[in-house]
Parts: structure tokens; C-alpha cells; sequence
């Protein structure tokens, strides 16, 4: 058996899962059957969450890097997280932005303690007259001016942390978007695309 030369961990939401792409099951996955046709010798893990947010993604994130580790590898690590800290519950805010932004920067420090090649993941925009409310559940919605905002503090963390950061604003048509939140395939392809010029 090979030895592993590279490691790639994911860690964000449903949309890093792959949620509603029946073609190829996300762009994460794309990224991985990329990289294995490319003779890349590189393992990946997927630890995305429906519906998780930064917080909770914080309460096991070190605990699952130091689990799954592979010695001797390169170690990756994506960050795709953000949009569900957006989201109004009931006419509430989920998560201040405030509070957003002292998880993320504590998340990008934690990320860094065991790799410098980290990857984040900016965030895509959603057709409002689908999500606000979502159509699945009528005292959730997602608006653009908040994911807009999280996204810039994103982005501004990325800087101060000299992290890569991919945009993802704007990339994305209405009609690639399935409820007005998840890409569908032709969405997460243009995602992984996006992806791919940035990644080394």
C-alpha cells in the first residue's frame, strides 16, 4: 500500500457535504476524485455537518484532527462554515455577528496550530425569494446582506491570519441554487473549479 504523502481535511456544513448533488455528491468530492485521477497520493475525510454551525463545529474540531491524523502527511485543512451562523430564527438572529467573528478567529487559530496550509471557503449567496423565509421551514430565513457581512469577516480574519480564502460571492446563478440555499451539481462544479485555481 502507497504511503500517504498528503491529507486533506473538510470541516463546514451541508454544502461541503455535498447536499443535493445527485451527480457527484459535492464539490469536496470533486476535489478528491481530482486529485486521485491526478496520481496525487492523498486521503481525504469529509467532516461536514447539516445545519452545524461555527460553534458547534469548534466543540469537536481538535479532538477529530487529532483523531484521524496521518503521520508523516501533509496535513490540509478547508474551512467551508458560515452560512448557518447567518441565519434568522422565529425574526432572531442565530448567531451575532459579533460572536461570529470571535469563533472564526478562534477556529482559524486552532487550524493553524497543527498546519499553515489552510484553505477557507467564502460563502455563496441565496435566491431571497426562496429563503426568507426558506421554503422548507417558514421561521427560518438566510438574506444576503447578513451573509454578506459574515462573509467579510471572514475574509478580513483570512488576511490578518495570512489564510487563503476563496470567494465564492456572486458565482452562482439563481437557477444553480436548489431551495435558494443548496448548489445543485452544476453549482458545486463551478464551486470546485473556483476551488481548484486556488489550491497548491
Amino acid at each position: 500500500m502507497n504511503k500517504v504523502k498528503r491529507q486533506i481535511l473538510g470541516f463546514g456544513d451541508s454544502i461541503i457535504t455535498g447536499m443535493n448533488d445527485e451527480v457527484h455528491g459535492g464539490w469536496f468530492n470533486r476535489l478528491k476524485q481530482g486529485l486521485y485521477s491526478s496520481g496525487e497520493n492523498t486521503s481525504f475525510m469529509n467532516f461536514g455537518v447539516p445545519g452545524q454551525i461555527t460553534a458547534e463545529l469548534l466543540q469537536n474540531f481538535e479532538t477529530l484532527i487529532q483523531t484521524h491524523k496521518v503521520e508523516d502527511a501533509k496535513l490540509t485543512i478547508i474551512l467551508a462554515t458560515g452560512v448557518n451562523d447567518s441565519q434568522i430564527f422565529g425574526g432572531k438572529y442565530r448567531v451575532t455577528v459579533e460572536a461570529f467573528e470571535e469563533q472564526f478567529i478562534e477556529l482559524v487559530r486552532k487550524a493553524l496550530n497543527y498546519t499553515n496550509d489552510v484553505y477557507v471557503i467564502g460563502l455563496t449567496h441565496v435566491d431571497e425569494a426562496k429563503t426568507n423565509p426558506i421554503i422548507f421551514h417558514s421561521q427560518m430565513c438566510f438574506r444576503n446582506d447578513r451573509i454578506q457581512a459574515f462573509d467579510t469577516i471572514i475574509k478580513e480574519v483570512c488576511l490578518s491570519k495570512k489564510v487563503c480564502y476563496i470567494p465564492l460571492s456572486g458565482l452562482l446563478a439563481k437557477i444553480e441554487l436548489t431551495d435558494g440555499l443548496h448548489p445543485n451539481s452544476k453549482g458545486h462544479e463551478k464551486i470546485y473549479q473556483r476551488i481548484r485555481q486556488y489550491m497548491r
